[in-house]
C-alpha cells in the first residue's frame, strides 16, 4: 500500500498546475494574425527550402518557428473542456494554416530550380506507428510543461520532435510535382500528427481536472470519449498496415543480401548490383552480376535456394553485365598498355629536363670561365678583397675581357686584368669612385699584373659573393 501511494505521488501533475495560464497561453495563439501569420508564412518557406537542399539545420529552424502547435493544442483543450466556441475557432485556424502552407509550398516547389526527391522529403513520404508514438508522447511532454506553473524548456524539443510543418511542406512538393504518392503520404504523416497531439492534450487535460464550460451527465461524457477513442483507432490503422509493409521490405531486402553473398558471387563472380519488380507476378528479382555467366544447370540450382532464404515468392534474373573474364583480362590489358605509356612519357620528359639542365649548368660554366676567370684564383682573392674593402658587396674576378669587348674596344689598349665590382647600398657615387681607384691599385700589387681595371658590375655577370 504504502509503495502504490509513493508510486502515485511520484506522478502526480495536480500540484503546480497553471489551469488559467494554460488556457490563456493556448488560445492566444489560435488566431493567424499578426505575428502568427507572419511566423506561419516565413516557417513553411523556410521548411520547403530545407527539404529541397536538403538541410537539416533549416528544416529544424522551421519547426521551431512554425505557429502550428496552439491550434492544434487547441482543438484537445476545447474537446477536453467542452468549449465549442474554441473548438471552432481552433479548427477554423488550422484549416487556414494548412491551406496556406501547402499553398506557399507547392509555390515554392513549382519554380524551384531543384525540385529532386531528397532525402528529407523520401523520409516524409511513408508514416508508420511509430509516427503515432512520437506524435503522442511529443504531445504528452508539450501539453505538460505548458500546464506548469514554472515553465520548462520541453516545448521546443517537442516542437522539433512533432515535426508538423515539415510533413505539410512535404505535401506540398506532392501538390507541386503531381506526385500522389508524396502528397497523400505526407499529409496523412501531418494528420497523424496533429490527431495524436490533440489526443494526448485531451487525456492530460482531463488527468488535471481542467474546469469544463458545460456541465453534462457521465453518459455523455463516455460517449465523447469513445467518440474519440474510436477516432484515433481508425486514424492509427493505415499507420500499422505501413509499419508491417516497411518491416516486410526490410525483411526482403535482408534476406536478399544475405542469399546473392552466398549463393550468387564467387570468385570468378561479383554481383553489381540488384532490384524487384513488383509489377510482374510473380515479383521478379534482379541481379547484374559481372564475371563469367552462370551455366543453365547452376543457375537452376540457385533458383531452388531461393526458399531457404524466404524468396520463395520471387523470380530470379541473372542479367549479365558485359564484363565476362576474358573481357575483364582485355579491359586490365589494356589499362596496363596505356599505363605503361603514360610512364614511359613521364620518364622521357623527367630525361628531357636533366639534359636542359645539364646543359644550362655546362654554358653556366663556360660563362664563368669567359668573364670569371679561375675559379680558385677569385675564391682565393675573395676574404682579401672582402676585408680590405667592406662597402664593396660583390667582385668578381675576370683575367681577360676580349671576348667581352667591341671592335673599337679592341682597337684600345685591354687591361691585363678585370674585375666587376658591386657597392654596398649607401655607398655615394664619389666614395665608388675612390674605392675602384684603391682597388686596382692593390690588385696591381697583388697580382703583378699592370693595368687592372676595375668596373661596375655588368648585369649579365655571373657573380660571386665577397662575404
Amino acid at each position: 500500500m504504502r509503495l502504490k501511494i509513493a508510486v502515485l505521488r511520484s506522478f502526480a501533475l495536480r500540484k503546480g498546475t497553471d489551469v488559467d495560464g494554460t488556457v490563456e497561453s493556448i488560445c492566444k495563439g489560435v488566431s493567424l494574425r499578426g505575428t502568427n501569420l507572419w511566423l506561419l508564412l516565413t516557417s513553411s518557406a523556410l521548411a520547403s527550402i530545407g527539404l529541397d537542399t536538403n538541410s537539416s539545420a533549416v528544416i529544424i529552424g522551421a519547426m521551431l518557428v512554425s505557429p502550428l502547435m496552439s491550434p492544434i493544442l487547441a482543438v484537445g483543450l476545447s474537446v477536453a473542456t467542452w468549449d465549442w466556441k474554441l473548438l471552432g475557432a481552433a479548427m477554423r485556424s488550422l484549416m487556414v494554416a494548412v491551406g496556406l502552407s501547402l499553398a506557399v509550398s507547392a509555390g515554392y516547389f513549382w519554380i524551384s530550380p531543384l525540385g529532386l526527391v531528397t532525402d528529407e522529403i523520401a523520409a516524409r513520404t511513408v508514416p508508420t506507428l511509430l509516427d503515432v508514438g512520437i506524435a503522442l508522447f511529443g504531445g504528452t511532454a508539450g501539453i505538460v510543461a505548458m500546464s506548469r506553473l514554472e515553465k520548462t524548456n520541453a516545448i521546443p524539443g517537442v516542437a522539433i520532435a512533432t515535426a508538423l510543418m515539415p510533413p505539410l511542406c512535404t505535401a506540398g512538393y506532392g501538390l507541386a510535382k503531381a506526385d500522389a504518392t508524396a502528397f497523400f503520404g505526407a499529409f496523412y504523416l501531418f494528420f497523424l500528427n496533429a490527431v495524436f497531439i490533440s489526443f494526448a492534450t485531451f487525456v492530460v487535460v482531463r488527468l488535471l481536472r481542467f474546469p469544463r464550460h458545460v456541465e453534462v451527465d457521465s453518459r455523455t461524457t463516455m460517449r465523447v470519449r469513445l467518440l474519440v477513442l474510436a477516432f484515433v483507432i481508425a486514424v492509427t490503422i493505415p499507420s500499422v498496415y505501413l509499419l508491417i509493409r516497411v518491416v516486410e521490405r526490410q525483411r526482403i531486402d535482408r534476406n536478399i543480401q544475405r542469399f546473392v553473398r552466398a549463393e550468387v558471387d564467387t570468385d570468378v563472380r561479383t554481383t553489381l548490383r540488384w532490384t524487384v519488380r513488383a509489377d510482374v507476378v510473380p515479383a521478379q528479382l534482379q541481379v547484374y552480376v559481372a564475371g563469367e555467366p552462370i551455366e543453365p544447370d547452376i543457375l537452376a540450382e540457385v533458383r531452388h535456394q531461393l526458399v531457404n532464404y524466404g524468396l520463395e515468392g520471387f523470380e530470379l534474373k541473372v542479367i549479365d553485365a558485359g564484363l565476362s573474364q576474358s573481357a575483364r583480362k582485355a579491359m586490365i590489358g589494356e589499362v596496363q598498355s596505356d599505363l605503361e605509356l603514360r610512364l614511359e612519357a613521364i620518364a622521357q620528359a623527367q630525361r628531357d629536363e636533366r639534359l636542359a639542365r645539364d646543359e644550362e649548368a655546362r654554358r653556366a660554366k663556360e660563362t664563368l670561365r669567359r668573364i670569371g676567370g679561375d675559379p680558385e684564383e677569385i675564391e682565393a682573392l675573395r676574404g682579401e678583397i672582402a676585408a680590405a674593402f667592406p662597402e664593396i658587396d660583390r667582385a668578381l674576378y675576370a683575367p681577360s675581357v676580349s671576348d667581352l669587348s667591341t671592335e673599337k674596344e679592341k682597337s684600345e689598349v685591354v687591361p691585363a686584368r678585370v674585375v666587376f665590382v658591386s657597392f654596398a647600398r649607401g655607398t655615394s657615387r664619389s666614395q665608388q669612385a675612390r674605392l675602384r681607384a684603391r682597388l686596382a691599385s692593390y690588385l696591381e700589387e697583388r697580382l703583378k699584373v699592370r693595368p687592372v681595371a676595375v668596373v661596375d658590375e655588368p648585369k649579365v655577370a655571373v657573380t660571386a659573393s665577397t662575404n
